[in-house]
């Protein structure tokens, strides 16, 4: 029995290997590929301040890691500013347009990589609170994965305040209160009739 599925786990192991080895021939990475090339990865963005507002010029640092035990492949990072910003500088040889700003990577096994970005605030977006500044890695043009750094917006409501409920759980007190009255008035009340009823009996 032992042997038998040393022989199945060995055909199956030389089955994937054979597999691994055709999909490099491929000319564009499987979703599974993607998939397990960005699953290792990580990322993070900040721009060191808590705050921004109108003519503000932050800096915002992207880091990359690849945790993984392969390479990660052609990979793109794509940096939005938060509405009402621009960027204005690019580093690592990264393009950038009217949405934002753009690199193409390719990490090693336990690589990290830095990337820099500036954006200038012109003006402050009405109706929200904070300033979010996301930056992802990218398949094919599309997220896979993403963070976000957010500041807060001067003279606006705290972006971590705690939102309560429009029925404040007080209201229901009263009639919390109420309920127990009549159920203890109720007891009071049963335990004194049969209380007098037991005199009346011991009477007669």
């Amino acid at each position: 029995m032992n042997c038998w599925l040393f022989n199945l786990r060995k055909r199956r192991l030389k089955t994937i290997l054979l597999a691994a080895g055709l999909v490099g021939l491929a000319p564009t990475p499987s979703p599974e590929a993607v998939h397990a090339a960005t699953s290792a990865m990580v990322i993070s963005v900040s721009d060191g301040v808590t705050s921004a507002t109108t003519g503000d010029e932050l800096t915002y640092a992207i880091s990359l890691r690849n945790d993984g035990a392969a390479d990660s492949g052609p990979l793109g990072v794509r940096f939005q500013p938060p509405t009402g910003a621009e960027v204005t500088t690019v580093d690592h040889d990264g393009a950038r347009d009217d949405s934002g700003a753009t690199w193409s990577i390719d990490l090693a096994a336990g690589d990290t990589l830095a990337l820099t970005v500036g954006a200038k605030v012109a003006a402050l977006p009405e109706g929200v609170n904070g300033l979010a500044g996301i930056a992802c890695i990218t398949s094919d043009g599309q997220p896979s994965l993403c963070a976000t750094d957010m500041n807060q917006m001067p003279g606006q409501p705290d972006i971590h305040a705690i939102v309560e409920s429009s029925a404040p759980a007080h209201r229901s007190v009263p009639w919390l209160a109420v309920g127990g009255i009549l159920v203890g008035a109720f007891v009071l009340a049963l335990g004194g009739f049969f209380l007098l009823r037991r005199r009346r009996s011991a009477r007669s």
